[in-house]
């Protein structure tokens, strides 16, 4: 699993990255996703990673409200605390990437 070093106080911070991929019907069908890419090379590079589809705005709803829970599931743990306002630094840092088309009225 890859990890960012703290350099305030050393300790171990863990990336997440969610991605969100909402494909063209026609990129769908041929199956070209560029969220399932990024998935791999993040598992290969020992970074945790998690990959939704959205086909239209219900799924892309569903899709962030699975996200959340997977994040919130893994819980708040601190790596330690900032040397800048003492307040606590996570130790799962949550990424979340949203790979969409869109125009002037808005992804869907």
């Amino acid at each position: 699993m890859e990890k960012a070093v703290n350099k305030m106080k050393s300790e171990e911070i863990y990336l997440h990255v969610f991605i969100v991929e909402s494909s063209s019907s026609s990129d769908f069908l041929a199956k070209r996703y560029e969220g399932e890419v990024l998935h791999k090379f993040l598992i290969w590079r020992r970074i945790r990673s998690s990959h939704y589809f959205a086909i239209d705005k219900d799924s892309f709803n569903r899709a962030i409200i699975g996200l959340i829970d997977d994040a919130i599931g893994e819980g708040f743990k601190v790596a330690g605390l900032s040397i800048l306002n003492n307040k606590p630094i996570p130790a799962i840092l949550p990424i979340i990437h949203i790979s969409a088309y869109g125009n002037e009225k808005g992804i869907f």
